[in-house]
């Protein structure tokens, strides 16, 4: 890359990613296809107190603290314990992560019941403490940390709304209060849409009551990221049935576009053709909630695919419920009928990434996960040697007068000049197998994406950070 496109790198998407990694049928651990009671079932991990996810939380946040008084006496020994400790924690989510409550198998979409999300939460957190204390000592800024400074607080919840990210504060609900499976899967079961739109859609029902929003969903935008929902348990109001109901669909309506149409940008032409059916000139993203675009198509979606309880509430965007007119509503369905028939609108498709640290037999292959509920502005992964082996397949051309690239940037690795990671056609698609060296400690960043020539640009579409602590 030449010093040209230095500085012009964008991230155009921030997610929460899982790739590569293969589910297992999920029906095998129900009766007859129904969830089974939810309980609060522990957390347990080697050489970790085994607690309810919250209290779990509240243990693993004094053990960090224990780390970073040890670092004070003892740093290389605190570093390689926090390292450890990281890869146990990242052991349990993928575990969790691939074993959902229920998967649907003629839709094929999963549900996370409230304690699977729970426990999926306080993991992430740990997660993410590790690794804001092993970026600290190798950016030399450990020292004067406080715990609190490291590990993200247990109340709150990431989400995106339009280009803004953002949080929502969070209370534990009640069991009473939790969103159950079952009338997850009654609610998602009435929309009528083709078996294939839902496979790999995501539902994570939180066993939090959000204090902003009722639920939410982002768009990771590359396969095997799919997009996913996250649903507020319920409060202490009566309407909060028909609330949560209403709240699965709508949320599913903003999978139906991030997955099959893309935002403005990746889209305008669909996304013009949906306003002009709506008497609208222009598509917004930022202001109020009820004038943005793409809530506003959510609300539509609700009011024309969802059934009793989901209807209750109305149409709560500035376009109004399309139901009053018959013509309206018509041309809508046939539009999302077509939306729905669409290929995913995706960027390129990742059919797989992994990464490989030949010298540690006992992590010989990791698989790029979650490590949180809500948005993360990239993945990370904590290495254990400076040998890394990346491989995978792109199975998607590039578009007119682009190349896709793999490129890793850090320490003795300049971002005005990269080191590519080799792309070899085999007729279909393009295949990468190939072993770079990290030459000393520190942070590393593995990107993948999009340089078109013509508009001089380098498009980031999956931005991997490597810390690699020696």
């Amino acid at each position: 890359m030449d010093n040209g496109l230095k500085g012009i790198f964008r991230i155009l998407l921030v997610l929460v990613c899982l790739l590569g990694v293969g589910l297992e049928p999920a029906w095998a651990k129900l009766a007859e296809g129904i969830s089974e009671p939810i309980k609060n079932e522990n957390i347990s991990i080697p050489g970790y107190p085994s607690a309810s996810f919250n209290d779990w939380y509240t243990l693993d946040y004094h053990r960090l603290a224990t780390r970073l008084n040890q670092y004070q006496r003892e740093p290389a020994l605190a570093v390689r314990l926090v390292a450890a400790e990281w890869a146990e924690i990242n052991q349990q989510l993928q575990s969790r992560l691939t074993t959902p409550d229920y998967q649907d198998p003629q839709r094929g979409y999963l549900i996370y019941d409230a304690v699977s999300s729970g426990q999926l939460h306080v993991l992430g957190l740990a997660r993410t403490a590790r690794e804001n204390f092993l970026r600290a000592t190798m950016d030399g800024q450990l020292k004067g940390k406080k715990v609190a400074d490291l590990y993200p607080a247990l109340d709150r919840i990431y989400y995106h709304l339009g280009d803004a990210a953002g949080f929502s504060e969070m209370v534990t609900a009640q069991p009473d209060q939790y969103v159950t499976v079952v009338e997850t899967r009654q609610v998602l079961d009435q929309i009528k849409l083709p078996d294939q739109v839902f496979q790999n859609y995501r539902v994570f029902l939180l066993p939090y009551r959000l204090k902003e929003v009722r639920g939410f969903s982002y768009s990771a935008g590359l396969p095997l990221q799919e997009e996913r929902a996250f649903i507020s348990a319920r409060g202490e109001d009566s309407a909060d049935d028909y609330e949560t109901a209403a709240t699965l669909v709508h949320e599913f309506g903003h999978y139906l576009h991030q997955q099959f149409i893309g935002d403005y940008a990746a889209n305008p032409a669909v996304w013009t053709d949906y306003l002009k059916i709506r008497g609208r000139d222009s598509f917004v993203d930022t202001g109020a909630w009820a004038e943005l675009t793409e809530e506003n198509f959510a609300e539509d979606f609700k009011m024309l695919y969802g059934r009793g309880l989901v209807l209750k509430e109305g149409h709560r965007g500035c376009f109004g419920d399309p139901r009053q007119l018959d013509s309206l509503a018509n041309q809508l369905r046939h539009f999302i009928s077509n939306v729905a028939e669409r290929q995913p609108a995706k960027p390129l498709e990742l059919e797989q990434l992994l990464l490989t640290e030949p010298g540690d037999a006992a992590a010989s292959e990791h698989r790029i996960l979650a490590t949180e509920l809500g948005l993360n502005f990239l993945d990370t992964l904590v290495l254990s040697e400076p040998n890394l082996v990346v491989r995978g397949r792109l199975s998607s051309p590039p578009s007119n007068g682009s190349q896709f690239g793999i490129w890793l940037t850090g320490p003795g690795i300049g971002e005005s000049n990269p080191q590519p990671i080799t792309l070899v056609s085999d007729g279909t698609g393009m295949i990468f197998n190939q072993t770079s060296r990290l030459p000393q400690q520190g942070r590393y960043f593995l990107m993948l994406g999009e340089l078109n020539f013509s508009k001089h640009r380098f498009v980031v579409y999956y931005h991997l950070e490597l810390l690699y602590p020696a």
